[in-house]
């Protein structure tokens, strides 16, 4: 309950912040695109990272008011980026099941959009594997209104929610994120190299983009190259940063 009233305290005092990870083109090592992650600097626990506060906030019904602010500042920040010159793709923000539910939440987006001046293209939502997987029929007539809107679409933690192939080719999908539980046992185990590599294969017979997610190591990269992956993200290409800090990377890589 503390933590609750804390939450909604927090965003009308600035509390909560987004750091931003850089995806890269695996061919080139360009940024191409940021994931934003939000963090709470909480006045008495300190910094507080997504886990911490998200299941509470879902559980609570505090999730629309987060993931509303969320999504403004991060096209407030992806915007501006644009008009400083940076060629970015996509800004990747996360959304959690009960938003994605919430029948108005499609008009948070919009809004998020128009009142930043943001091309819906820019934007990318990422949704759980798992999520999609409960109400497929559903998931599909959101996800076809946010295509409808020129929203980008992502699956993020793929291959871990046990969705069929046929489902996977119904959703209208712009990209695939592979699990980091893959990417993870790439350098040791031959089931998991397998099925990155399937991943890899089937976003191309989709016409999908694909990232891998949670790139930790050099052999890791080199083995996501030598199977056709296109972009990656993780500490080893790059760790979550404030905006400012992420601005010294793309005005150095540019």
């Amino acid at each position: 309950m503390r933590l609750l009233e804390d939450m909604r305290n927090g965003i009308e005092r600035n509390e909560f912040v987004l750091e931003y990870q850089p995806q890269l083109d695996l061919s080139s090592g360009r940024v191409c695109g940021v994931e934003a992650l939000v963090r709470w600097e909480h006045p008495q626990f300190g910094r507080m990272m997504p886990g911490q506060f998200i299941p509470l906030a879902e559980d609570a019904g505090s999730i629309k008011l987060l993931g509303r602010w969320v999504l403004n500042e991060a096209c407030r920040q992806m915007k501006a980026w644009l008009e400083t010159g940076y060629e970015l793709e996509t800004m990747g923000v996360n959304v959690s099941a009960r938003q994605f539910r919430d029948a108005s939440w499609i008009d948070d987006v919009l809004k998020a959009l128009e009142s930043n001046g943001l091309e819906p293209r820019f934007l990318e939502l990422e949704i759980t594997e798992s999520h999609l997987i409960q109400d497929k029929f559903y998931a599909v007539q959101v996800m076809e209104q946010l295509r409808e809107l020129g929203v980008g679409l992502a699956i993020d933690d793929f291959g871990t929610g046990y969705s069929s192939l046929s489902a996977i080719s119904e959703f209208p999908l712009n990209r695939l994120k592979i699990d980091q539980t893959f990417i993870d046992k790439t350098s040791s185990d031959d089931k998991a190299r397998g099925i990155a590599r399937a991943i890899v294969s089937l976003g191309q017979v989709l016409d999908l983009d694909v990232v891998a997610e949670g790139v930790e190591t050099a052999d890791q990269l080199d083995f996501l190259k030598a199977i056709g992956c296109a972009k990656g993200q993780g500490y080893f290409l790059g760790r979550p940063v404030a905006a400012a800090d992420l601005e010294e990377t793309l005005a150095r890589k540019a």
